[in-house]
């Protein structure tokens, strides 16, 4: 509650109002031309309940997919950029449900331009992490590099579309998205006016030491007598430690 708090309290300074874009301008956006990337895809979104904008992805090489959301109408001037949780990997997967947590609709619902990313590589889960093996580029960005890439692709955007920078930006994130606040903070000390960091997971290789000390410790002998049921082992320490199975952790440096 305390994190909601605060980042509400960051967004709801308000003020100025942008004259309205149409949807042409927004699909001008497809040639937008910036160092270090390009432009996959633009078009017009008019969800329930959050303003009309114009959804902006792009690409900052060598493969960090961007999301960007820009109001056609009643933009405050300003910038959120939210993180993305575990290892990332699905592109605006916090805006999929209800969850206000590394999502870029509490931005958007306050007027705000908006912007995230899947830090740098594709995945069908963010606990998968097979994608950093013998991949030092898609570590690195996973690990600081995407923070600023998304930073400067959203901003060329929005300077494109509303003719003019944004006054202020803010970065909001939770879990991995906690660590990137930091990261934030630590690495681009002066891209951000308010960074809003949650529960952040900063020493990932000792999280997974731990979850695989966890699945192969054995089960109590006095748990098993209290069953009264067929006992289910967690998992086996064969499955669970195996090098085949032992999962790659990226590095964060």
């Amino acid at each position: 509650m305390k994190l909601r708090a605060a980042t509400l309290a960051l967004l709801a300074s308000a003020s100025y109002c942008y004259a309205d874009q149409t949807p042409e301008e927004c699909s001008a956006l497809r040639d937008t031309v910036f160092p270090g990337g390009y432009v996959t895809s633009v078009r017009v979104q008019s969800p329930e309940g959050l303003p009309q904008y114009c959804e902006v992805r792009a690409t900052a090489l060598p493969a960090i997919s961007i999301e960007v959301r820009l109001p056609l109408s009643g933009w405050n001037g300003k910038f959120y950029q939210a993180g993305c949780g575990g290892f990332c990997g699905i592109l605006g997967r916090a805006d999929g449900g209800e969850s206000w947590v590394n999502a870029m609709r509490p931005g958007l619902e306050r007027g705000y331009a908006t912007a995230t990313s899947d830090s740098g590589h594709f995945a069908l889960s963010v606990t998968e992490a097979t994608w950093a093996q013998d991949n030092p580029n898609a570590e690195r960005d996973w690990g600081w590099r995407s923070i600023g890439e998304t930073n400067r692709v959203a901003q060329a955007m929005i300077d494109a579309f509303y003719g003019a920078p944004s006054t202020q930006a803010i970065f909001q994130g939770c879990s991995t998205g906690g660590r990137m606040a930091h990261v934030a903070a630590q690495r681009y000390p002066e891209m951000f006016d308010g960074i809003i960091s949650g529960a952040p997971a900063m020493v990932t290789p000792g999280w997974w030491a731990r979850r695989c000390h966890g699945c192969c410790r054995p089960i109590p002998r006095r748990t098993a007598a209290r069953s009264s049921g067929p006992m289910r082992p967690r998992r086996s320490a064969r499955r669970c430690c195996s090098n085949a199975t032992r999962p790659t952790v990226p590095r964060m440096g």
